[in-house]
């Protein structure tokens, strides 16, 4: 006390001391810095408690330790003088990042500054967060025809992602599927930090991953299902290869990060689930009898996503063909009805937006090499496993019809190219000895590596020269047209005729999500069959049942065909309001019942809850906890990295 006395009593002489001192303080710090417990030790530390309480295990000791951990090139520290800035810009990731998301901004320079980015796919963007959220808490959706079905469980992901947006939902959206490819660099670097250790392998892996036909593809037809589970699968990779090669601690928080992750994947794009499945089994099972907790980690992450997505993923089981889509709409324009052999195996899912075969051809060319080489063998044998099925998941899917279109088989084929990515990432060193022996043997690699590099180089430059072609616009037109929007003010619908086909909609563009759901089989066949009626000047009662299922207006969209005009203005029961080359608005003059609001379950609301629960649980299960110090550290076997892809 009486020190700290003395101190305080002399103010002056502390603030001249502290002023004496400043220059050399920040150099002293970055000498020390590294020796110092790092940020966020204590809150890892309380995570390990709470995981520990949970699940029932011993608790975490409280002595103190140091945790720092070297080895990695990227928290590698810089002499002093150069800058904490021209530091962190000096980083191969963030020079990776920095040239993805220039070479992004200028190949989707036509979807830039629209008013709303819609097309293909994706269903224009309209409504906010709390739309979102109304949407997927409702029990009755009234909606198109109505439907008391459980939404899209997406439509949760976005619209939690939209409330972070500050309830934006077209800033979460154009994040999503216009970065895809930026984020995709970044998740695959990042993800193959603990796999690959060499950084030029991992930079080409990263940019040769993000470049991918299946990227550029997904963001030219709008899927934004494929494009969020393109960015999740590095993550996969990561997690998984933590689970099968992490201690015991470490791998049971990546099966429930695991698990949690791949719900998300699978509420996107269903075929995540079986595909995962499959290879998480076979993991199981060759690193079972090893290690017995593999199994366990592994039975968490495959029972997660079932538990999250239920009931949802249970009327999938009840619709296999289902399981071949993904979020958004399911067009035939958007998928090729016959994809051509060497269109799959070079990575090309068909549909818009794709460079030509060849591009990829690097990239299969540096995984044929692999196979040359005498060492490694395993590694290679197990990668070019999970390429081949891949590939033949996807040609089994491209030859599906559902919904009257082929399935689009982008997310196996992904699959398939992590597969060989991560193989020749993994064989990299070994072209470095080549290289380093001269002759014949440094040519070769040599040669290799140009090949390689020749993927991204070849993708970026096509991406930037043909841009986005579309369906995808960034000032996608209002599906809903205004004039039957003014006139549904009191809850009628409206039939909307485009080609052949019809959708009921329900005073505004419908939500992300909500043109999805399904609807019951008797009322759309009689609303169907009314339409089909109308277009082709059947007359009769069509318009009657259209009027007792609620429709009040029957819209044509353009291009507008005379004979549907001619058709249309025959029916007794109809009257012109408006019509031109934007399309045409016609209104019924029978009497329109106003269709009522259908109970939902009693089960609706309690569940809603429970899933919240269980997600809140679930995300601490898996949070991180504290660092293991570098003599702990388990390094990933070759094997379990590629299996874990």
């Amino acid at each position: 006390m009486v020190a700290l006395g003395s101190i305080l009593i002399h103010p002056i002489r502390l603030l001249k001391a502290r002023r004496a001192r400043r220059h050399g303080r920040k150099k002293g710090y970055i000498r020390i810095k590294r020796l110092l417990t790092p940020r966020g030790a204590a809150y890892r530390r309380l995570v390990d408690m709470v995981q520990s309480f949970l699940a029932g295990e011993g608790p975490v000791g409280s002595e103190g330790r140091h945790h720092y951990a070297a080895g990695d090139e990227d928290a590698e520290v810089m002499p002093s003088d150069t800058g904490a800035v021209r530091r962190f810009l000096g980083r191969p990731g963030v020079l990776l990042v920095a040239a993805l998301t220039l070479v992004t901004l200028v190949a989707e320079r036509s979807l830039l500054g629209g008013d709303r980015l819609g097309g293909g796919a994706l269903v224009p963007v309209t409504g906010d967060a709390a739309d979102l959220w109304r949407f997927y808490t409702e029990g009755f959706h009234d909606i198109g025809l109505g439907s008391t079905d459980w939404a899209p469980p997406y439509v949760a992901v976005v619209a939690a992602l939209s409330t972070l947006a500050f309830g934006k939902t077209w800033l979460a959206v154009s994040v999503l599927l216009l970065g895809s490819v930026p984020l995709a660099g970044t998740s695959a670097y990042l993800a193959t930090r603990r796999i690959i250790p060499e950084v030029p392998a991992r930079v080409w892996l990263a940019a040769t991953y993000a470049l991918l036909p299946v990227a550029t593809g997904a963001i030219a037809a709008g899927r934004l299902g494929t494009a969020v589970v393109f960015v999740l699968l590095p993550v996969y990779a990561a997690l998984a290869t933590n689970l099968l090669s992490g201690e015991r601690r470490r791998a049971r928080r990546a099966g429930w990060g695991l698990g949690l992750l791949l719900a998300v994947g699978t509420a996107f794009v269903p075929l995540v689930y079986p595909l995962f499945a499959v290879l998480g089994v076979l993991a199981a099972v060759a690193y079972g009898g090893v290690r017995r907790d593999v199994v366990t980690s592994m039975a968490i992450a495959l029972t997660v996503p079932v538990a999250l997505l239920f009931p949802w993923l249970a009327g999938l089981v009840l619709d296999p063909g289902r399981l071949l889509l993904e979020a958004g709409l399911h067009d035939a324009a958007l998928s090729d009805q016959g994809l051509a052999p060497e269109s799959l195996l070079a990575f090309s899912p068909g549909g818009p937006g794709l460079p030509p075969f060849w591009v990829t051809g690097g990239l299969v060319a540096a995984a044929l090499a692999a196979l040359l080489m005498r060492a490694q063998r395993m590694i290679v044998a197990i990668g070019w496993g999970v390429a081949v099925y891949g590939v033949l998941v996807a040609i089994l899917a491209s030859r599906v019809t559902v919904e009257g279109a082929r399935a689009w088989p982008g997310v196996p084929l992904a699959f398939a190219a992590t597969g060989l990515l991560v193989l020749v990432g993994l064989t990299a060193h070994r072209l470095a000895e080549s290289r380093a022996a001269g002759g014949p043997r440094r040519l070769g690699a040599t040669l290799v590596v140009a090949v390689a590099f020749s993927t991204p180089v070849l993708a970026a430059g096509y991406w930037v020269a043909q841009g986005v072609p579309g369906p995808l616009q960034g000032s996608a037109a209002d599906v809903m047209p205004a004039m039957a929007a003014l006139k549904s003010q009191h809850g009628e619908r409206t039939l909307v005729i485009r080609g052949s086909g019809f959708t009921v909609l329900h005073g505004r563009t419908p939500l992300i999500g909500e043109a999805e759901l399904p609807v019951a089989s008797k009322t759309r066949a009689l609303v169907a069959t009314a339409a089909e009626g109308l277009a082709g000047g059947r007359g009769g009662k069509d318009a009657a049942t259209l009027a007792r299922n609620g429709v009040a207006m029957v819209a044509l969209a353009p291009p507008v065909a005379p004979e549907l005009v001619k058709a249309l203005d025959s029916e007794p029961s109809l009257e012109r309001v408006n019509l031109s080359d934007a399309g045409g608005l016609w209104r019924l003059l029978e009497p329109v019942a106003h269709v009522p609001a259908q109970p939902e379950s009693a089960l609706h609301r309690p569940w809603l809850w429970t899933q919240a629960a269980l997600v809140l649980l679930v995300a601490v299960l898996a949070a991180p906890g504290r660092r293991e110090p570098t003599a702990e550290r388990v390094e990933a076997p070759a094997p379990a990295a590629l299996v874990s892809v």
